[in-house]
């Protein structure tokens, strides 16, 4: 179905690369993995506007913002499930 169409998807995860299924991140599937790293205190502060007392990611900044708290990521799904590459 891909190889007719001229398509770039962008994706967008807090998963560490090594727990996404092998065939998402395969050389000729994945062009570029791009990692953005947390920003400085002074940089989270600015952006929150409020102290920040250490490097914080963009997601916690915005769990701040909003006042909700950062959950863990859940436990992988079986290896059963999500076979569908």
């Amino acid at each position: 179905m891909g190889a007719g169409l001229n398509m770039v998807l962008a994706i967008s995860t807090n998963e560490p690369l090594e727990k996404l299924h092998p065939g998402v991140i395969r050389p000729g599937r994945c062009l570029a993995s791009l990692h953005f790293p947390a920003l400085t205190a002074v940089e989270a502060g600015e952006w929150l506007g409020a102290p920040v007392a250490e490097p914080t990611t963009l997601a916690e900044l915005y769990a701040l913002r909003q006042a909700t708290p950062v959950t863990e990521t859940p436990a992988a799904p079986s290896p059963a499930t999500g076979q569908y590459l």
